[in-house]
């Protein structure tokens, strides 16, 4: 999609912007969008998992990796060179910076790169062991590895002072021939039984594989969230998963978004229906809720479609209406607002919620699933002829 630009000095209202947006939605109903999607680090993961079934290795740097005359960096790179059958890994090796002078290093060395900014936070310093700027790098990495895994894609991370002698990859897979393993992880001590308890204790995120999964997801997501928690924010995040480990979540491993997307996609390849709706659509004797589900039952070959069928409920009311209906529901809660009521159309209460379904259909993407958008008043069967 061509990006158009304001006039400088001009000002535009919100309305207008949206009056733009519905013009301009019509010209993408009858073509194609010209430009990817892609943003930087999109591009630097894809570039970098090119023809290895999209895993790819993370190892995050700042200056201290790449002053004095034989720096880690180097040293971590010979490995590569070295090593028994690791020199193609090196395609596959994403640098992740987290100042300004590693990354311009990265690019010089023509490496895959990727600049991790974290605004107000200055990790280019060597920061000492377990020291409370040490501590946030931890969990900042922990936040940045679990947007990767949201965006499909599976990684070796490792510190750049280990190093790789042989590769790993043949190994992890072939203790895995099934695919079914989600984490991988090195240990400081290890009695030779990978399933043992003992293990959980003795964790090191310095070195491990992930597999996207929605399991994998979930714990990331909610390993980050330990951060938020007293008892774990002055720990490391590795102390924190240690923890978690021997101890057991106090979670499920799945979010409620992840739950109702994944058995709504069930047997249907990631790919989910979404209406949102509110009490609105379930207010009187025939409600548009109503006539909306009854066009699965009469369309032609649609019946199937309902259960793929995520409902997205902005408030209390039509969420328990969806949960009677024994449907696949989602509560939609946008803290200090009320989308429940009626909103009159191109009202500025309209317009945010408008937004709100954009930015809440963006976090469905980015958890790697496909979708269908539709309004509660579009007949069904008019879709499914139209697939």
């Amino acid at each position: 999609m061509e990006c158009d630009h304001e006039p400088a000095g001009r000002s535009v209202s919100l309305a207008e912007r949206h009056e733009t947006h519905q013009s301009e939605k019509h010209i993408a109903a009858t073509t194609r969008f010209a430009l990817s999607p892609q943003d930087e680090l999109e591009t630097a993961l894809s570039e970098a998992s090119a023809g290895n079934n999209k895993p790819v290795i993370i190892a995050i740097i700042n200056k201290a990796y790449v002053e004095g005359d034989m720096t880690m960096l180097s040293v971590f790179l010979q490995s590569f060179w070295l090593g028994e059958d690791t020199r193609y890994l090196i395609n596959h090796l994403l640098l992740v910076s987290v100042d300004q002078v590693s990354y311009e290093r990265c690019k010089f060395l023509r490496l895959h790169c990727y600049r991790l900014v974290t605004e107000g936070v200055d990790f280019g310093r060597e920061k000492l062991y377990n020291s409370q700027e040490f501590k946030n790098m931890m969990w900042r990495r922990t936040e940045f590895l679990a947007d990767v895994l949201r965006r499909g894609y599976s990684f070796i991370f490792t510190d750049a002072d280990v190093m790789w002698l042989r590769d790993p990859l043949k190994m992890l897979r072939n203790q895995d021939v099934n695919q079914t393993d989600d984490i991988q992880m090195s240990c400081d001590i290890f009695n030779g039984d990978p399933w043992s308890g003992f293990n959980s204790k003795q964790l090191n995120t310095g070195f491990y594989y992930v597999r996207s999964t929605n399991n994998t997801i979930a714990l990331f997501n909610t390993w980050y969230k330990m951060k938020e928690d007293p008892h774990f924010n002055a720990k490391k995040d590795q102390d924190a998963l240690k923890t978690a480990a021997t101890t057991g979540f106090a979670v499920s491993p799945q979010d409620e978004l992840e739950t109702a997307l994944s058995e709504a996609s069930a047997g249907n390849n990631k790919t989910v229906i979404i209406a949102i709706i509110n009490k609105a659509y379930v207010d009187g004797e025939m409600t548009m809720l109503s006539v909306f589900l009854q066009s699965f039952w009469l369309g032609e070959d649609t019946r199937h479609l309902i259960n793929h069928l995520l409902l997205v409920s902005v408030d209390q009311i039509s969420y328990e209406r969806c949960k009677f209906l024994r449907l696949h529901c989602y509560r939609l809660v946008t803290e200090g607002v009320d989308f429940g009521r009626e909103k009159l159309y191109n009202s500025h209460e309209f317009i945010n919620m408008m937004w709100r379904r954009t930015e809440f259909l963006a976090d469905v993407l980015r958890r790697g699933y496909s979708f269908i958008s539709c309004i509660c008043r579009i007949i069904t069967s008019l879709l499914d002829q139209q697939r």
